[in-house]
């Protein structure tokens, strides 16, 4: 095999030159002009440029990392290896592990061009163009230039006419694939349940193997994180139409990655002088009128603290909904907070739920055995009973309906009139004399022995056209009250699937976290979020206790409100689902700015869009705290 004499002046020359040109690259093309201008001008044109990368890959990939695996190869074949590829290697392993340790494993760079968005528009593909464009020219004009003036252009033919060459690729190709199998393996859900991608260390090991030279770019290009939107693109997301727009109040403040400005910062705090870029809360001053119908679905989920001002918005978006959609309105008002809307929107009726009963034990469009089972499972979650007093329950319900002319067998008998709750207690007395096992369950059927639970005289078509609220106060217990609204969102999901609704739905939930504790209610309010958008259903769930909410819950919530939070384990609960990124300083940016807002102020974020702001509701609180106190109503659209 031809040698060529080794310069070790040439190497050193080419190694500073480079290191220079990819230091210098970095600090323009990241933190100077080049960023915001590929940023705002290069998307039309990204996915010529990827083409053409391909296609210089293609063309110098043999050139840029042949040398790589040499002395592997030798292992094998029985070939010759001189000093001068031994030298070859090393050198090449050196520069190429230093490069990706400085430059492609660094995870706090901007990220800002997107080149691929998914249908549900929340987890986009993103590319450090720029970087890894110079990137990854340098690395093989590096081990070209090397390899060239240690072995020459001979080495490099003769390798490629040998049988070393065809085992070479062969195993290259199996050890890529294997570890691009294990890089999407190792995509992972972190504690809220988000997508990321764990720090792979060992491809800049192996990053010399071959192929895997490109591995740095690799990882770079296939990291997965959410959607990085520009502020130009709000404007999808709202409007100008104050007619029409839901009014949310006034934007403040706005989450940037950026070199932080004291003249900008909205904490004080947060005025410091960071040479480089971190995350912070830079002023903003707008009014922000959603366009609701950019939205994937209606579902808003309200968080933070008692008297931050939750239900004061909820009563906002109430009157929003009401006058600028189709929508009707029904409130579930455990603590009669919202008879206020009888000045703010025309007809709105309230029920009080101890005057209007309704009858769990319905069959509805079930057959008596998933019924039973229902109810059973129902009232079990709901004292946090056994799997054997269930069993019990089922059998006293089942019971029952066949007492009352119901035979699972023949659907003709379905409608005949069901029993109720104080049916089951007579039952289960008559049981108890047989076997005295069933006693076991007699307390808790006398607990929600109520008058609430007789014959339904809860109108649910009404209430599915005509705004109501829906006021539990005066029910006996808590138990009752799970046991009513269970009920009653049940009898709504059949009307879903019935086909009743004419008519979209916005069905708001406070104190949603005593529902969502009892586990039959978490599943039916599941159902409700996987079939609303067929149905035009949106539920707003508002709750001072964010961990007690089902992930699935507020990660298919469109509308994401959190307001003051100070109690650790819910404050870092929530500052994980705001994070777009998890960088630390990310994460410590949105930590402050949760346990910092004031009261009526809360942090917005929207499914598809990638900034979260500081919003201010004080005025629209203000108007309506006015109307409780008996002040004259005003108007609280601006």
């Amino acid at each position: 095999m031809t040698t060529i004499k080794i310069s070790i002046g040439k190497i050193l020359l080419v190694v500073v030159m480079n290191i220079i040109v990819i230091s210098t690259l970095k600090k323009i093309l990241i933190n100077g002009l080049g960023g915001a201008f590929l940023e705002y001008y290069i998307m039309p044109i990204t996915l010529a440029i990827y083409a053409i990368i391909l296609y210089y890959i293609i063309n110098v990939l043999v050139l840029s990392v042949l040398n790589s695996l040499i002395l592997f190869t030798v292992l094998y074949t029985g070939s010759t290896v001189t000093v001068n590829h031994l030298l070859a290697f090393l050198l090449s392993l050196g520069l190429l592990l230093f490069l990706t340790k400085k430059y492609s494993l660094n995870r706090k760079e901007e990220k800002t061009i997107t080149i691929f968005k998914p249908v549900n528009k929340s987890l986009f593909l993103e590319v450090h163009l720029w970087r890894n464009l110079s990137l990854f020219y340098l690395i093989v004009s590096i081990n070209a230039m090397i390899t060239y003036l240690l072995l020459g252009k001979t080495g490099y033919i003769i390798f490629l006419n040998s049988l070393a060459s065809i085992i070479y690729i062969l195993i290259n190709i199996i050890i890529g694939s294997l570890l691009l199998i294990y890089y999407f393996s190792d995509i992972g859900i972190i504690e809220n349940k988000q997508l990321f991608i764990k720090p792979i260390i060992v491809y800049a090991v192996l990053c010399y193997a071959g192929p895997l030279s490109t591995v740095p770019i690799l990882y770079s290009f296939l990291t997965i994180n959410t959607s990085p939107i520009t502020l130009k693109e709000i404007h999808q997301y709202f409007t100008n139409d104050k007619t029409r727009g839901i009014h949310l109040g006034l934007a403040e403040a706005v989450l940037v990655h950026d070199r932080v400005k004291c003249s900008e910062t909205y904490f004080v705090n947060e005025c410091n002088k960071y040479q480089e870029k971190t995350w912070y809360w830079k002023k903003y001053d707008q009014e922000l009128y959603l366009n609701h119908k950019k939205l994937p679905n209606k579902h808003i989920v309200i968080m933070g603290s008692s008297g931050t001002g939750k239900s004061l918005l909820a009563k906002h978006l109430a009157i929003e909904y009401f006058n600028k959609t189709t929508s009707n309105i029904i409130i579930i008002d455990p603590h009669d907070e919202y008879i206020v809307l009888k000045k703010y929107i025309n007809n709105i009726k309230v029920i009080d739920a101890s005057k209007y009963s309704i009858n769990p034990l319905e069959i509805g469009r079930l057959n008596p055995r998933d019924k039973a089972h229902q109810i059973s499972s129902t009232i079990s979650t709901i004292f946090n009973l056994g799997p054997l007093q269930r069993q019990l329950l089922e059998e006293i319900v089942l019971t029952r309906y066949i007492q009352k002319g119901i035979d699972p067998a023949n659907p003709e008998t379905w409608k005949s009139v069901s029993p109720t709750i104080s049916d089951l207690i007579n039952t289960c007395k008559k049981l108890s004399e047989k076997s005295p096992e069933y006693r076991r369950v007699y307390p808790y059927l006398k607990i929600l022995h109520d008058n609430v639970f007789k014959k339904t005289l809860l109108k649910i078509n009404d209430i599915l056209n005509n705004p109501t609220i829906i006021s539990l106060t005066r029910l006996s217990s808590d138990y009752v009250r799970t046991l009513y609204t269970t009920t009653l969102l049940q009898k709504i999901l059949d009307s879903m699937y019935l086909r009743e609704i004419s008519k979209e739905q916005i069905l708001i939930i406070d104190e949603a976290h005593n529902l969502l504790i009892r586990g039959f209610t978490r599943e039916i309010l599941s159902k409700l979020y996987m079939e609303s958008r067929k149905f035009g259903l949106g539920l707003v769930l508002i709750t001072p206790y964010p961990l007690y909410l089902p992930f699935p819950v507020i990660e298919n919530s469109a509308i994401k409100i959190v307001f003051n939070i100070n109690e650790p384990k819910n404050l870092n609960y929530v500052t994980k689902l705001l994070a777009r990124t998890m960088d630390k300083d990310e994460l410590n940016a949105i930590r402050y700015g949760l346990k910092n807002l004031k009261i009526y102020h809360y942090i917005l974020s929207i499914t598809g869009l990638n900034e979260i702001f500081i919003v201010n509701e004080k005025h629209n609180a203000q108007n309506i705290i006015k109307a409780i106190k008996g002040d004259q109503a005003i108007d609280t659209i601006s």
